[in-house]
């Protein structure tokens, strides 16, 4: 048995707030203690003083992508890079040091942050990197940015094989000699197929980046994920072997096999890693405009982003995932792909009743969308440290239909269930640049003054709400989690500082998985 006393309890358990103390038996709380007169010890009992600091639900991170996570690790990294001059300084320096032939990886290349937003080109890129082939991803991974060389090889792979397949797979093309030519940007489904030519790092390399990301999230206080990287990441991450709660999915790619190889929800891929969720693209992103629109974007006539499903392909897929007992996992940004996911659960519901519903992201809703997630039962799944990046890029893009953008207040009064994540790698996985997002609604340099559409901000504690029970319970339905009470599982933090206060600050001094210590601060 193991007792945490001289604590500050948070339990959001509305039936009894707050107490002294949690005892802990069988990776499960077995009571919570208001004060020390309560403490029965058994032999063998464990007993941790932790001396006034605050002790609270674990954080959960309702939307990750771990694997892509650590192999970025391995990459440039170009997040903060001033402008494309800066960012090919950085790729020159990294081609220097490459061997002849292997690729230049890069990540987080973000034009939207530069004094000029135009779209880079693969001559560009070539001055910087010489003869290795070199792909560089957008922060938001839903664009990447090739030299010449790359384009070559994705021209072998078919990639461009004609001006149809090139356009439904996102390659941008411009006037040159008479002709269309590739600039070298391929957005959603080129980029997502180019990287799969790109070889990955060495499985060893790849192993020791993983147990590095997972150790990072243990110091940030999460317990427990839902991964979106599809089969092949929770194959690698059951390989760890590791102590985090992950919910898996599969991607629309993969409904054939996992059909084939009788798997559903529930299906343990190890030891914590069970199949949970079916992650379909209804849109693309933002930051790389290929987010799907009711209007066009501001003065961008005709353009209203990319739709990746029509109505008939989104609900075949949806009903095979369905079929196999699995939740649904609904990317969308823009306000007419987020509107499609409505009316695709409004059609299934007569069937599947409130079976699990999801949408990744909602950034934008349209005010007659509002209501109809709580309508239906659909969880808002949503990214608050994106706020951080995309507020100068909504207001030019979206213009003022942004006040319904990250609607996180008008979800909540509405009823909607709201979980908080970051999306990792494209946005910071620590709650704690979540929950300042949520709450300041201010970019990096706390712009604008009193929070961008402030009517949208949320309180602290609701904040912390939505990244600890309420993500928890997205990451693992129907499981008693989130929450300290009797008989839920003991994934806690012991935190110095008031979760709960505006502004938002505190440190994680140790982290419990199941009862059992995974991260102690020294």
């Amino acid at each position: 048995m193991l007792l945490l006393t001289d604590a500050r309890v948070l339990t959001l358990d509305p039936d009894r707030p707050t107490g002294w103390g949690v005892e802990i038996e069988g990776g499960v709380v077995t009571r919570v203690l208001s004060g020390p007169g309560e403490c029965a010890r058994r032999a063998g009992t464990r007993v941790v003083r932790l001396r006034g600091r605050t002790l609270a639900p674990a954080f959960a991170d309702a939307h990750v992508h771990l694997t892509s996570w650590a192999r970025s690790t391995t990459a440039v990294d170009l997040s903060g890079a001033r402008d494309l001059d800066d960012a090919l300084g950085r790729l020159r320096r990294a081609a220097a040091k490459a061997e002849a032939g292997e690729w230049v990886r890069a990540r987080n290349w973000n034009r939207n942050a530069w004094p000029d937003p135009s779209w880079p080109t693969s001559r560009q890129l070539d001055g910087a990197v010489g003869a290795n082939p070199a792909i560089v991803d957008s922060h938001d991974l839903h664009s990447c940015w090739l030299n010449s060389l790359a384009l070559k090889k994705a021209q072998a792979a078919g990639l461009l094989a004609s001006e149809e397949s090139a356009a439904s797979r996102g390659v941008m093309r411009q006037q040159r000699r008479g002709r269309l030519e590739p600039t070298g940007i391929l957005r959603e489904d080129g980029a997502w197929a180019m990287r799969r030519l790109v070889p990955p790092p060495a499985r060893a390399q790849l192993g020791g980046a993983l147990e590095r990301v997972i150790a990072r999230l243990y110091a940030m206080g999460v317990t427990a994920v839902c991964d979106f990287d599809g089969l092949s990441g929770a194959e690698e991450l059951a390989r760890r072997n590791a102590a985090l709660n992950v919910s898996a999915s599969l991607l629309a790619g993969e409904l054939a096999s996992a059909t084939n190889a009788k798997l559903s929800r529930g299906h343990r891929m190890g030891e914590r890693v069970t199949l949970e969720f079916l992650k379909l693209f209804l849109d693309g992103s933002l930051g790389s405009r290929t987010c799907w629109m009711c209007q066009p974007f501001e003065g961008c006539e005709p353009d209203c982003g990319m739709r990746l499903h029509d109505d008939r392909e989104l609900s075949r897929l949806a009903r095979h995932g369905l079929a196999l007992g699995l939740t649904l996992a609904l990317h969308a940004i823009g306000d007419r792909a987020n509107r499609q996911a409505l009316d695709l659960f409004a059609a299934l519901r007569p069937a599947h009743g409130r079976a699990g519903l999801r949408i990744e992201h909602a950034q934008l809703l349209s005010p007659a969308d509002l209501g109809r997630l709580a309508s239906l039962g659909v969880t808002a799944s949503m990214q608050p440290s994106h706020l951080l990046d995309d507020i100068g890029t909504a207001d030019r893009l979206w213009g003022d239909r942004s006040r319904f953008a990250y609607a996180f207040s008008s979800l909540l009064k509405s009823g909607a269930p709201v979980a908080f994540g970051s999306d990792v790698p494209v946005g910071d996985p620590d709650p704690r640049t979540g929950l300042v997002a949520a709450v300041a609604r201010q970019d990096r340099n706390e712009r604008p003054p009193g929070g961008w559409y402030p009517a949208q901000a949320v309180t602290a504690a609701q904040a912390f709400e939505c990244y600890t029970a309420s993500a928890q319970a997205a990451c693992s339905p129907g499981e008693p989690s989130g929450r300290i009470r009797p008989g839920f599982r003991a994934d806690l933090v012991a935190l110095e500082g008031d979760p709960l206060a505006a502004p938002v600050r505190f440190t994680v001094c140790e982290t419990w998985i199941s009862g059992q210590s995974v991260f102690r601060r020294d």
